[in-house]
């Protein structure tokens, strides 16, 4: 079995979740990370700047938390135009 060759940078953090939200975690060179998750059927992306993964893995987390606070502001206004 041939083995990828070792890179010099932490390839993929394990997936993390936050608040049943499973995201990933790439560093694409020293001090820049690569992030995903799927909020519904919307798969969002980017790239942050850090030079710790912990750093990174937090601004995702706060993007996480926005996004779901916006999918809760529009179902709640799509409730309130069902309602009247």
């Amino acid at each position: 079995m041939r083995q990828r060759p070792r890179s010099r940078l932490v390839p993929t953090a394990p997936v993390m979740n936050r608040r049943g939200i499973e995201f990933s975690l790439t560093q694409v060179e020293p001090g820049l990370w690569e992030w995903q998750f799927q909020v519904g059927e919307t798969v969002k992306t980017g790239k942050t700047a850090a030079k710790l993964m912990g750093l990174a893995a937090h601004r995702v987390q706060q993007r996480i938390d926005q996004e779901l606070r916006l999918a809760r502001s529009r179902s709640a206004a799509r409730l309130d135009r069902a309602t009247a």
